[in-house]
């Protein structure tokens, strides 16, 4: 039974497709970007349940202002 690598991204296929480098690398940078995003939102929400939770939540925690 032969083992499967795994990569991000193949680098013998980007050898095929040398003119589309920029743009996979720039899909990758994009999806990184929005998983930190993801991680900060979820970050923010649980903080505003941890505040509901102990009773001290208030406007201006929400509404961020």
């Amino acid at each position: 039974m032969t083992k499967k690598r795994s990569k991000l991204v193949n680098s013998r296929l980007l050898g095929l497709v040398e003119h589309s480098r920029k743009y996979i690398l720039w899909g990758v940078l994009v999806q990184w970007i929005g998983l930190l995003g993801s991680i900060a939102a979820v970050l923010s929400m649980s903080y505003v349940l941890e505040q509901a939770w102990a009773g001290q939540v208030t406007r201006k925690l929400i509404l961020c202002r």
